[in-house]
């Protein structure tokens, strides 16, 4: 039984032989805030841009295609998804 499981002391569980403990993730905070701050700028610099996504981004809340994710201790395991983006049409 012992070669079975095993017990991950870090999370505090048992795991099974085919599910082996993988590396922690890079903590991708800094990344993940630069992209925002590079975000904001272009925002704050073009107003129609700014109204195109504020307006996409509330469609997308309000269809519950997304929700907004509960807070994460620092302490946890956390990936910060930087797949903000924003294009526009220079027709528009």
């Amino acid at each position: 039984m012992d070669r079975e499981f095993c017990f991950d002391k870090t999370e505090g569980k048992w795991t099974t032989p085919f599910c082996s403990l993988r590396s922690r993730l890079p903590d991708n905070f800094q990344q993940a805030l630069t992209r925002a701050q590079i975000l904001d700028r272009l925002l704050y610099s073009n107003q129609k841009k700014t109204e195109h996504f504020l307006a996409f981004k509330q469609k997308v809340l309000e269809s519950k295609n997304a929700e907004l994710a509960p807070g994460i201790p620092p302490d946890k395991e956390r990936w910060l998804s930087s797949f903000v983006w924003s294009l526009s049409s220079p027709k528009t």
